[in-house]
């Protein structure tokens, strides 16, 4: 769980920051994510 929060965490502001890469979305599908904290401008959909 941790290295992929940390990634998450990590990506995230580079797509806010880059202009050429503002315009697309990330999607991840994972099996059994439990987050203890919240990552900014992440959008996290539970199905």
């Amino acid at each position: 769980r941790g290295s992929i929060f940390r990634t998450i965490k990590n990506i995230i502001p580079v797509f806010e920051r880059e202009d050429n890469l503002k315009n697309y979305n990330l999607i991840f599908i994972l099996s059994n994510l439990e987050m203890k904290e919240q990552i900014k401008n992440l959008k996290v959909i539970n199905i």
